[in-house]
């Protein structure tokens, strides 16, 4: 039972950075956003990340990269957009 849990937090871990990435494409200002609490979220996640890989479980492993994927690019608009 617990592992369905785990698979259910997957994909809203995966995809809970969509609305995020969406306003700042669109409003292109980063100003409200932390930085840091996103560059501590890309150090958790890479962590988690690594750790999946090690153990190798491909779902967290594939759920993991993925919001890694996303966490790596809103920090990368946050630190675009706050430098205008």
């Amino acid at each position: 039972m617990l592992e369905y849990i785990f698979y259910a937090a997957t994909p809203i871990l995966m995809f809970s950075s969509l609305p995020q990435t969406a306003m700042l494409i669109r409003t292109k200002d980063s100003k409200s956003i932390s930085a840091l609490t996103y560059a501590l979220t890309w150090l958790g996640v890479g962590l988690l990340l690594a750790r999946a890989v090690t153990i190798g479980d491909t779902a967290l492993t594939f759920g993991n990269g993925v919001s890694f994927m996303m966490v790596t690019i809103n920090l990368s608009l946050i630190l675009r957009y706050k430098q205008k």
